[in-house]
């Protein structure tokens, strides 16, 4: 026993070892020579469960990921699925993996809007999503400094609605629509014309109705809505002393 926990104990100690050398392999760009060593160090079982050694994996990758001189393949899944890894392992990780967090948000937006504009939008709503759930991995507080990360996570919600609802998927809409009004987007004319459209759609009268009259309050100057209101009565045949009970 004595001799396999020994053993034991020297397979970490290699393996920390090439830890200590894959950040310094990165820390002079040289992803290429770091990849092979956290590669194994993710699969070895004194390091697997070591959130530095997941942390290293995503640097290398998100490395390679914006490494526009060698065509390389992109491989930004590699790098979610690492730091996400490295959270979940260590959810109170330094800040060193903010930045870099902050990095794989804008390559899956970036990868959602190719996406959309493909037409392929169940896969853009999925990396529009990706992008938004990083920002949320902060609690408020992890990105503090970065002051586009908001933003961006903003336009990841509004975009990864827009999607689902051109992928037929107006549940998936729905309440991130209805969340964006509430707290980030109360000016968008987009998200009430698409929420009254859903809500239509799904034939939820009186949500219809009450975002209409929401819409006409915030934009009284708005043709769309107006007529949207017209159309409300003449489908329902119902009257506005109707709709105020």
């Amino acid at each position: 026993m004595l001799i396999i926990s020994l053993a034991l104990g020297f397979q970490a100690l290699a393996q920390q070892k090439d830890l200590v050398e894959a950040r310094r392999l990165l820390a002079s760009g040289n992803y290429e020579k770091a990849k092979p060593l956290v590669n194994w160090a993710v699969l070895n079982d004194a390091t697997k469960t070591n959130a530095e050694a997941w942390f290293l994996r995503g640097l290398a990758y998100l490395m390679q990921a914006t490494d526009n001189s060698k065509g390389i393949t992109d491989e930004s899944q590699e790098v979610y699925i690492s730091f996400m890894k490295a959270l979940e392992l260590k959810p109170d990780y330094n800040a060193e993996i903010n930045y870099p967090l902050y990095g794989v948000a804008i390559i899956k937006f970036n990868t959602g809007v190719a996406a959309y504009s493909a037409g392929k939008y169940d896969e853009a709503y999925w990396e529009f999503i990706a992008a938004h759930e990083i920002y949320k991995l902060g609690r408020s507080s992890r990105f503090v400094d970065i002051k586009e990360f908001p933003g961006l996570s903003v336009e990841a919600r509004r975009n990864a609605a827009y999607a689902a609802i051109n992928a037929g998927h107006d549940n998936y809409a729905r309440p991130i629509l209805e969340d964006l009004l509430k707290t980030d987007a109360k000016d968008d004319i987009g998200i009430y014309q698409s929420l009254i459209e859903i809500y239509e759609a799904g034939r939820n009268d009186k949500q219809q109705i009450d975002m209409i009259k929401t819409a006409r309050t915030q934009f009284p100057d708005n043709e769309m809505f107006r007529k949207m209101e017209t159309d409300y009565y003449a489908r329902t045949g119902k009257s506005v002393k109707d709709t105020k009970k």
